[in-house]
């Protein structure tokens, strides 16, 4: 990663959009680095400003008279990112199931990076309802405190005061055999302690949608104003293909030429389309002049600021969307895919094995 991409990075962090790549915690340029809580050792004592404006909030929130006396939750957000939302809210929920007076819950916001204005945050938090108070991270000090990875990010200190986990991406995923994310937030709530975990992997939300039928959506092709559904792009006989991605992704511009290369000698039984993050029409224009000069062979969607991938929950280009010919997602290939070629053909040959009919 180049130290501008890296510094996008940072600056779409505050934003809550990773663009062309993981949503990845990046120190934002010009601030001073604050060292990392380990996990297993004691989560220090601050003082944040709240920004929840509803009746009976406290205007400040000293973490010193919730630590080492009960469990806290912490969940990392961003106003007006609808997975971030969800995520909060859901946690809001997971912890009034475990005992909110069991459990402190706190949500932790940030103005975007260069900006002080909070009042999206005030907006979105009066608009939810939440109950809690919400921590000003000014500086992004509790970002990197809580090994933040990527928003929204659910983090656990247990009642002795000790950071547990964190880089949660929802309740349902998974810790341990028979163990997830809320489980632990349970457990916590009753016994007041949690195994160390650490940094948990990063979740990818797109996988929800595997066994589901993929969501239509409208949207014009890149070299065509009229909207297409994708509905009505998709083969009824062959395996569809939707892969995610990005003009500025490197990633992507080494892989999908790869994959166009292997789709003209290996075209029977796959249907792929695409789907390109257009962000305004500088854009636009390289995305389409890319497809042209690259010969690429499958259709491409226009995917105006991430409105499909966002449909998708989406957060990494590219990524590969395997969809069976009866419309439902059979699974999800992601960026680290090495030879993305050979994955498909072996999807493409082991469901239209299983769907052809029998006898």
């Amino acid at each position: 990663m180049t130290r501008q991409a890296a510094r996008k990075m940072a600056v779409a962090l505050a934003l809550g959009l990773a663009g062309a790549g993981v949503l990845v915690a990046q120190v934002p340029p010009g601030l001073a680095p604050v060292k990392p809580v380990e996990f297993g050792a004691d989560f220090p004592a601050a003082q944040f400003s709240n920004l929840n404006r509803s009746d009976g909030q406290a205007p400040t929130i000293n973490l010193a008279t919730y630590l080492g006396k009960k469990p806290i939750v912490f969940v990392y957000w961003m106003a007006g990112n609808p997975r971030s939302e969800k995520i909060l809210m859901d946690t809001q929920a997971a912890v009034d199931r475990a005992g909110a007076d069991k459990v402190v819950f706190l949500p932790v916001a940030a103005a975007a990076y260069g900006s002080t204005d909070v009042a999206p945050i005030r907006e979105r938090t009066a608009a939810l309802k939440l109950k809690a108070p919400v921590l000003n991270d000014e500086g992004f000090r509790l970002l990197q405190q809580l090994n933040v990875h990527a928003v929204p990010n659910i983090a656990i200190v247990d009642a002795a005061g000790k950071l547990r986990l964190s880089n949660g991406g929802a309740l349902g995923q998974t810790l341990e055999y028979k163990l997830d994310v809320e489980g632990a937030i349970r457990r916590v709530a009753t016994t007041g302690k949690l195994s160390t975990y650490g940094v948990l992997s990063t979740y990818y939300p797109v996988t929800e949608l595997v066994g589901k039928k993929c969501p239509d959506f409208d949207a014009p092709l890149i070299n065509d104003t009229a909207a297409h559904s994708l509905s009505s792009m998709l083969s009824p006989d062959k395996v569809n293909v939707l892969v995610f991605w990005s003009v500025d992704c490197p990633h992507c511009k080494a892989t999908l030429p790869k994959l166009n290369d292997w789709l003209k000698g290996h075209p029977p039984g796959l249907n792929v389309i695409s789907a390109a993050r257009i962000t305004d029409d500088a854009t636009k224009m390289r995305t389409a002049e890319y497809c042209r000069v690259s010969g690429f062979v499958f259709p491409t969607f226009v995917d105006k600021d991430m409105q499909i991938g966002a449909t998708y929950q989406v957060i990494s280009t590219p990524t590969v969307v395997v969809i069976r010919p009866d419309g439902v997602v059979d699974s999800v290939l992601l960026s680290g895919e090495t030879d993305l070629g050979a994955a498909l053909e072996g999807k493409r040959n082991q469901i239209l094995k299983t769907a052809a009919p029998k006898g």
